[in-house]
């Protein structure tokens, strides 16, 4: 396996109901993206099960401070840990759960295109 998965785009809800969304991309074990609040994604990925895309990532707050969809404030270039496992090939929308440094959020994750 060469680890060459794609672009993903990722909408995510917290408990306050706020909202947003990002871009990832997952390629050679490597993760990075950005989503629509200014943040920037790093990380690795592993495949795991045949299916499944296990991923590590750290989140990095753009140059404004920003509210999270947990309710969290936090000051900007401020980093936090993601953690979450999605299905390999996914062309339809699909709910997972994610773990962050702040509490568990929901996502809608659809695999947009494949390396």
């Amino acid at each position: 396996m060469s680890g060459k998965e794609g672009y993903w785009r990722i909408e995510y809800v917290g408990r306050t109901g706020d909202s947003g969304f990002g871009l990832v991309a997952f390629d050679t074990q490597e993760v990075i993206g950005c989503d629509v609040g200014g943040g920037i994604y790093t990380g690795q990925f592993q495949i795991v099960d045949g299916g499944y895309l296990d991923f590590d990532v750290t989140f990095k707050a753009g140059e404004y401070p920003i509210e999270l969809v947990q309710g969290k404030k936090i000051q900007a270039g401020h980093s936090f840990w993601i953690k979450g496992r999605l299905p390999r090939n996914v062309t339809e929308k699909t709910i997972i759960d994610i773990e962050t440094e702040f509490g568990p959020i929901k996502a809608r994750v659809q695999k947009l295109l494949s390396f």
